[in-house]
């Protein structure tokens, strides 16, 4: 996905039904999308590693990984963005993370996420104690330049949310609410675990979804082993304003998964350059 510099922002339709294949150079993984996308806001592309902060607490933040190791050398047109975060401030981000780079060298020759086996392994392991979580992934605190620097993504892009500041404050407390180390987990009642990543939604289930279990005093081993107790990427953008703000980041509401370009597709985000 490339950005040129155009006169106007464009949210057209660009493809129906893609299927993406991306060796990710951070994080081996191969994507499939089913659905529609969106052609990315038409910005004139990000510097990186000299980029400023988002404007505003609760902004979006969309970034594409690198493909493979000679991604630098070369230009790529995918359609549609890799990754999305919430910007809490000072420098700071609240992403669902699946933490690729962690995975044994098996998992990440598994073909993934065609390899539904694989799958559902890497999401109970997300999901149940004593795994790991910084190897399976999780809902967590990552430095804003973990996306900027140019390490471990080509391109990003910013987005403020058209809604009052105090609403986009209280969008970042579900976020971090869940980020925090207070959470059980199945097989473990220690509260010393964020939120689990949910690698069932996106590519088995296709399915989105939240909730408001605030209180780590009060979660069951029922709530637990839901799909809406983890996250995926853009769905945890999507459900922090979805839960406290009641409004729907999913430009293309009808489909069952939300991707980081139906975020960008909203007619209540605002794209602009770092």
């Amino acid at each position: 996905m490339r950005r040129a510099e155009l006169d106007t922002k464009s949210k057209k339709l660009k493809k129906t039904f893609q299927v993406l294949v991306i060796e990710v150079r951070w994080k081996p993984l191969v994507l499939i999308a089913v659905g529609m996308f969106l052609a990315p806001a038409t910005l004139a592309p990000s510097a990186l590693g000299a980029a400023s902060a988002p404007m505003y607490k609760g902004d979006v933040i969309y970034a594409e990984a690198y493909h493979n190791d000679n991604e630098k050398k070369k230009k790529n047109d995918l359609p549609g963005w890799d990754h999305a975060a919430l910007y809490i401030g000072n420098n700071r981000i609240v992403e669902a993370d699946p933490h690729m780079e962690n995975w044994t060298d098996d998992e990440k020759k598994g073909n993934y996420p065609f390899n539904r086996s694989l799958v559902r392994k890497l999401h109970y392991r997300s999901y149940h104690a004593p795994y790991d979580q910084n190897h399976y992934g999780k809902v967590e605190y990552s430095p804003l330049s973990e996306i900027t620097s140019g390490e471990y993504y080509q391109d990003f892009l910013y987005a403020w949310v058209k809604v009052k500041q105090e609403d986009r404050d209280q969008a970042v407390d579900w976020a971090e609410i869940r980020a925090k180390p207070q959470w059980p987990r199945l097989n473990s009642s220690t509260k010393n675990y964020s939120r689990p990543f949910d690698y069932l939604s996106p590519w088995i289930v296709h399915s989105k979804q939240y909730e408001n279990w605030d209180d780590p005093d009060k979660i069951t081993e029922w709530q637990m082993g839901r799909l809406r107790y983890g996250y995926y990427c853009s769905e945890l953008v999507w459900a922090a304003y979805r839960a406290r703000v009641k409004i729907n980041l999913d430009g293309h509401p009808l489909t069952p998964v939300v991707w980081p370009s139906d975020i960008e597709a909203s007619s209540y985000t605002v794209e602009y350059e770092p």
